[in-house]
């Protein structure tokens, strides 16, 4: 492959990623939630009870930024 097709497949790659994740925020705030909620939702659907720190080591997140999203979600029910 040349590397002029890498690069513009790359682009054609990164611009299709951000369609999709522009959608799907989309679709999730259909539900009133960010992705961050919809994250920590998904996880626990799918994993049961997690601990914070469980939970910050699966979505990638800072605890003092959980505490925030689980008080929010814990508000909402």
């Amino acid at each position: 492959m040349n590397e002029s097709l890498a690069i513009t497949s790359f682009l054609t790659f990164i611009k299709a990623s951000k369609l999709i994740t522009d959608k799907l925020k989309e679709n999730i705030a259909t539900y009133g939630l960010n992705t961050s909620e919809f994250a920590v939702l998904e996880l626990l659907y799918h994993k049961g009870k997690q601990t914070i720190h469980q939970i910050c080591r699966n979505v990638l997140m800072a605890s003092g930024s959980m505490t925030y999203i689980i008080d929010k979600l814990e508000k909402r029910n």
